[in-house]
């Protein structure tokens, strides 16, 4: 979900910058990790073969840091029964309800390396619910750099390596709970959890906004209950935005002739 407009501070200045140095921060122990495993398993005789275990090997575990965080976020959205509308690493992502992958050029809700789409059911969003889910990534990839680490003393003879691997999901877990801005209206999830723990909370519109953005047009935006509630309190007078685009195009698809004539 993103946030509320942010005075340019000094969180927009350093988030604005940040990326570049967080694929550093990430990059450095992935590649010196990989160094040290490459010298313990292959040696340097098989240039070849090294080479593409550091270089393969630095773009699957960088894949993996940002898949393992978006990950941790859509299972905590889960777990505090949101929805979870669309799931992105990188370019690609994927909608749970439609399960079949899609290219993302732009979107608002655009983080460092992807984001997780989802919302709270219609009257259910709780500050806990939202601070657990902002947190979720942080907690997925700090969590597999305690298994990673944990492993390591398997391999003494390349357990530095297998460390320093670990150090870069921590670095994820660390860097995304500074409370700073992206860019524009993306903020890290140190924010979110700030701004929620200081009383913000969606509005109806934010919460609009974000299903007609990734719901597709033949699917439900709301599920029995969630209408129930809401048709329930749809009045003549609702107010133009998101809010009234969602109630009319979810009447429509449902033949909710009641509603329709109350808009």
């Amino acid at each position: 979900m993103i946030i509320p407009p942010q005075n340019k501070s000094w969180m927009s200045a350093i988030g604005s910058q940040l990326p570049f140095f967080l694929t550093i921060a990430y990059l450095v122990p992935i590649w010196a990790g990989l160094r040290i495993v490459q010298q313990g398993l292959i040696g340097d005789e098989r240039a070849v073969m090294s080479a593409i275990f550091i270089f393969g090997g630095a773009a699957l575990l960088f894949f993996l840091v940002t898949f393992t965080h978006e990950m941790g976020h859509a299972i905590a959205a889960w777990s505090a029964r949101h929805k979870v509308h669309f799931i992105c690493v990188g370019s690609w992502g994927m909608s749970p309800a439609q399960r079949k992958l899609t290219r993302m050029k732009n979107s608002p809700d655009r983080e460092y390396a992807g984001f997780v789409a989802q919302s709270a059911r219609w009257g259910g969003w709780t500050k806990s619910g939202a601070i657990w889910v902002s947190a979720g990534g942080a907690a997925a990839t700090a969590f597999c750099a305690a298994i990673i680490y944990f492993a390591s003393s398997f391999s003494p003879s390349i357990a530095v390596g297998i460390q320093l691997i670990a150090l870069a999901f921590l670095i994820d877990a660390v860097v995304n709970l500074i409370p700073l801005i992206w860019g524009g209206r993306s903020a890290s999830d140190g924010l979110h959890i700030l701004q929620y723990m200081a009383g913000y909370q969606p509005k109806p519109d934010d919460w609009a906004a974000m299903r007609l953005r990734y719901v597709p047009a033949n699917m439900p935006l709301t599920d029995d209950q969630e209408w129930a509630q809401i048709a329930s309190g749809v009045g003549p007078f609702i107010a133009k935005g998101p809010m009234r685009d969602l109630v009319a195009r979810e009447a429509a698809r449902r033949g909710d002739a009641a509603v329709l004539k109350r808009l």
